[in-house]
């Protein structure tokens, strides 16, 4: 059953920047004319949820917090690596949806939820008041089964880029300092992971820049699947085509 506007937004009991609100108007319940909806992550989830609940109801007051004051877009980001998009082109700040939207954004990280007063306390000690709440906090890496690499020493000896920023462009400096004829070892886990296509996408672009710059590297690529876990014949065929 097709789910419509106005039925997400009496349902929607879910959950996951930047000028901050006064901690009055925060801290308080908004009238029943206006109701509040808070938003917890300023990624793709929360930051549509917030866009688009705002866009359907001028009704609705819609509170959207985010730790970071900018929003780095993890797809793409393997184009930085081989040298196509900068991280500077996948950064975008949250001015949009205060300015197009309407929607109230908040830099600020969450330490707890009380549902019983239906309220969001801040690291600062403000609460924010809510009607219905979308936690959309997006996801990080666990290093339980890799405890190795936990520390942030091993991050920057062995950066995983999951997560677009930093990693990112410290794995492109690892590779642009490659010496010539070096090898790059890449692991690739078992499924199920964020973005399948991801580290298959990012061997594209590895080779690609190594191609292009250091024509006698290898790139080596150990895979805990059987085969390649996402579009299969495209990959095998880019590889066969321009890197084989």
């Amino acid at each position: 059953m097709a789910l419509k506007r106005r039925s997400f937004i009496k349902t929607a009991v879910t959950v996951g920047s930047v000028a901050m609100l006064p901690k009055i108007a925060l801290a308080t319940r908004t009238p029943t004319t206006r109701r509040r909806v808070v938003v917890i992550g300023g990624g793709f989830a929360g930051a549509t949820a917030a866009k688009y609940i705002s866009m359907w109801s001028s009704d609705i007051e819609v509170v959207m917090i985010e730790r970071n004051a900018q929003f780095v877009s993890c797809p793409q980001s393997n184009l930085v690596l081989g040298g196509s998009r900068t991280l500077q082109q996948l950064t975008h700040d949250y001015n949009g949806l205060a300015d197009k939207y309407g929607v109230k954004t908040v830099q600020a990280e969450v330490v707890s939820i009380d549902t019983d007063k239906q309220q969001v306390k801040l690291h600062d000690g403000v609460a924010v008041s809510y009607h219905r709440l979308i936690i959309a906090p997006g996801i990080d890496v666990i290093y339980d089964d890799l405890p190795m690499l936990a520390s942030h020493e091993a991050q920057q000896k062995i950066p995983h880029a999951w997560k677009a920023g930093p990693q990112t462009e410290l794995l492109k400096q690892q590779l642009h300092s490659m010496k010539q004829g070096g090898t790059m070892i890449m692991t690739v886990p078992a499924t199920p992971f964020r973005c399948p296509p991801g580290p298959y996408e990012r061997a594209c672009q590895v080779a690609y820049y190594l191609k292009s710059h250091n024509p006698t590297a290898k790139l080596v690529i150990l895979d805990a699947n059987a085969d390649v876990a996402s579009k299969k014949a495209l990959f095998k065929a880019a590889w066969q085509q321009y890197y084989s």
